[in-house]
């Protein structure tokens, strides 16, 4: 793996052989969360639709879990 060193926002940085910036420890550990927040929010939303449509399948008088 090639690194390059650069300049970004005035400060020297790593760069790939791509031209993408390498992130800093910091940065990694920041994006890793957000990616873990993004994912348990997905998640609620996904169990909420399911609440909510297995609520509406009552609602016609149907029993979800006798179907399945």
């Amino acid at each position: 793996m090639g690194l390059y060193l650069g300049i970004y926002a005035d400060k020297l940085r790593y760069f790939s052989s791509r031209g993408q910036l390498i992130p800093t420890p910091e940065e990694a550990a920041l994006l890793e969360k957000q990616a873990k927040e993004s994912e348990r929010q997905q998640k609620e939303l996904a169990l909420q639709k399911i609440e909510q449509l297995t609520a509406r399948l009552r609602e016609l008088g149907i029993n979800p879990d006798e179907t399945l």
